[in-house]
């Protein structure tokens, strides 16, 4: 998970210079890297970090290509043949409620919203969900968790409602931020902005399914991509 909630991140930084870059020479270095990481994204199996791949693409066709999105059904069907049989049997799993790992968190699920529902404005506190879930558990969750695998409900039953509000504040003033950074970075940069923006979604659309807000590593490339249109925007204005 950890390995690939960062290559995630690093991916998206990366594919980002490779859709927009103006120089296409890098791509002399940057195409080969693209290539080895998402391999490596669809070969670990991990379904979250899929999604989130696909969320951070879904943002660059829309912001560079926006009448392409109609192909994106007929790619996927392609990507989807083609993908070897334990991929593409991995993937179809997502959408399976009956799969083993789908029931477990759907039970953590429930168990992190009646945390917050018992403790609603600062919630249980820093590192007591793992703890108190003993108490909380129930039907098929597993009997012990380091996380309830989703960040906006491992913040909620951890933190509150007034955490989880601070985590979307973040999100939201990115988004604002990146979209300024967009109009008035200089197009050298435009590559950066949107490669920071394609990765703060994957990782918050793989966030869904795993509590990567949490994981060091994949913080590492997170806060750099957060932080990175602030300083875009600032260089722009001057």
């Amino acid at each position: 998970m950890t390995f690939s909630g960062w290559t995630l991140g690093v991916n998206m930084l990366l594919l980002g210079d490779v859709f927009f870059a103006s120089d296409r020479r890098r791509l002399l270095w940057t195409a080969p890297a693209v290539a080895l990481g998402v391999s490596a994204l669809l070969l670990g199996l991990t379904r979250g970090a899929w999604i989130g791949l696909a969320t951070g693409i879904l943002l660059a066709v829309a912001v560079g290509r926006p009448r392409a999105l109609i192909l994106l059904p007929l790619v996927a069907s392609l990507l989807y043949l083609s993908l070897p049989q334990p991929v593409s049997k991995r993937a179809t799993s997502t959408f399976d409620l009956n799969e083993a790992a789908t029931r477990e968190r759907l039970e953590m699920f429930g168990v992190g919203l009646e945390m917050t529902r018992d403790h609603p404005i600062l919630g249980l506190g820093p590192g007591l969900v793992q703890p108190a879930y003993a108490d909380y558990r129930k039907g098929d969750a597993p009997e012990r968790i380091p996380h309830l695998h989703n960040n906006t409900i491992q913040i909620a039953a951890e933190r509150g409602i007034a955490g989880l509000l601070t985590y979307l504040a973040i999100l939201a003033v990115f988004g604002l931020y990146a979209l300024r950074a967009l109009r008035t970075a200089p197009p050298a940069a435009r590559p950066a902005v949107i490669g920071c923006s394609m990765a703060v979604a994957g990782v918050t659309a793989a966030g869904f399914f795993e509590y990567n807000w949490g994981d060091a590593e994949v913080w590492i490339v997170t806060l750099v991509s957060l932080s990175a249109p602030f300083a875009l925007v600032r260089r722009g204005a001057e």
